[in-house]
């Protein structure tokens, strides 16, 4: 709850972002997590334009995304990975996570980021509040937060407009 009271209230100036720290940062803070050294862990990081963003919101956005990645990888696949991209498209800035793990159930993805909803409850724990707060944080930023079904697992897109 006071993370979610934090994600809606507090205010932050923009600054100059280092997209390869706030990435290895992550990686690096969630290395103890169970699963974490058979992942492949491909990192396709082609965005080498300056961009101002707040900071704190694009850090908990690409942490969320790569500790669900994680977390629900497929332990029963030979080859697990996380792809973790960016780049320019558009006139845009496009951060994409992507992996090969349990996915989201069909039935679910229509409240994928809804508050309180958890989708693989037998694999690990947690508030059911990550999507939601990713999302928030994607909306202030002024982008869009998209879903994709790949044939496995799952692909989040966030998508933020630069400045002119």
């Amino acid at each position: 709850i006071l993370a979610l009271t934090k994600t809606k209230n507090v205010e932050e100036d923009e600054k100059l972002i280092d997209l390869d720290l706030i990435v290895d940062d992550a990686l690096s803070s969630f290395s103890h997590m169970d699963n974490f050294a058979r992942l492949n862990i491909e990192k396709h990081l082609h965005f080498d334009e300056e961009i101002m963003l707040k900071s704190s919101r694009l850090s908990m956005i690409v942490e969320n995304l790569i500790s669900n990645a994680i977390k629900y990888q497929d332990i029963q696949e030979q080859q697990s990975f996380i792809k973790i991209s960016t780049a320019k498209e558009n006139n845009s800035f496009v951060l994409t996570v992507e992996d090969n793990g349990l996915g989201i159930p069909a039935e679910h993805q229509a409240s994928l980021f809804s508050m309180f909803k958890r989708f693989h409850s037998k694999v690990s724990f947690g508030s059911g509040l990550g999507l939601y707060m990713v999302k928030k944080s994607a909306d202030i930023l002024g982008g869009e937060l998209v879903f994709e079904q790949p044939k496995k697992g799952t692909r989040f897109v966030l998508t933020i407009p630069l400045k002119a």
